[in-house]
């Protein structure tokens, strides 16, 4: 998503924010200790979701040691005309956190334009709630913006939307969660993170394209 009307982040909404490797041993550390995930609603730290939090652990390491961002994608990247921030929502029971995670990461890493930190969604509902995915709070949501001026230039997430199509269709067939959970983690194992760089890649474009329409539009203050 792309924001052709200036919208300017208040930071002011973010209790606390994390980089990446700081997110993963906070949530690993929360999880051994103390048999919790990221979030403290009791939906959230059930048996069932407990035991996709130690699964999500392992497919960060799996999927940050298997895969290489693409030679296009990191031409793009050096496109990018403005310093950028982006924000992350995340929690450690989310299932596509733990697959697109480490590839954001390290695109954001590479690159000496952006600078990305992640927030966790139950502590920041009023900054989710800006940012709502078919009026849900899906996440990961990762929010760009101007690093000087904050004008939010666009959001992604929570999934690339080939994934989220053949979501769509699933919903038709009364899956359990246990059973929705397979079928998408195959999928990105499947996938190797290759529609997840393009899908990215062809935001980053637009993101890049929006920014430079930023640049030459002043800011409405009032």
């Amino acid at each position: 998503m792309n924001y052709q009307n200036s919208m300017i982040l208040d930071i002011s909404l973010i209790d606390k924010h994390y980089s990446w490797q700081e997110y993963l041993d906070f949530s690993l550390s929360l999880y051994e200790s103390e048999n919790k995930s990221t979030s403290e609603s009791d939906t959230y730290n059930t048996a069932e979701i407990l035991n996709y939090c130690k699964l999500n652990f392992a497919r960060i390491k799996r999927v940050s040691k298997k895969f290489e961002l693409s030679e296009s994608l990191k031409l793009t990247l050096t496109q990018i005309p403005t310093n950028w921030r982006w924000i992350m929502l995340v929690e450690s029971w989310c299932g596509d956190v733990a697959q697109v995670g480490p590839v954001i990461a390290q695109i954001a890493a590479i690159s000496d334009k952006i600078e990305f930190s992640v927030v966790l969604r139950d502590k920041n509902l009023d900054l989710m709630d800006k940012f709502l995915t078919n009026g849900g709070r899906s996440i990961p949501k990762l929010i760009c913006f101007d690093a000087k001026t904050y004008e939010v230039i666009g959001t992604w997430g929570p999934r690339p939307q080939i994934l989220q199509n053949l979501m769509n269709g699933w919903a038709s067939e009364n899956l359990t969660l246990m059973e929705k959970a397979e079928r998408l983690h195959k999928w990105y194992s499947e996938d190797k993170t290759v529609n997840t760089q393009l899908e990215l890649n062809t935001i980053l474009n637009e993101w890049i394209q929006t920014s430079k329409t930023l640049a030459y539009t002043p800011v409405d203050s009032h």
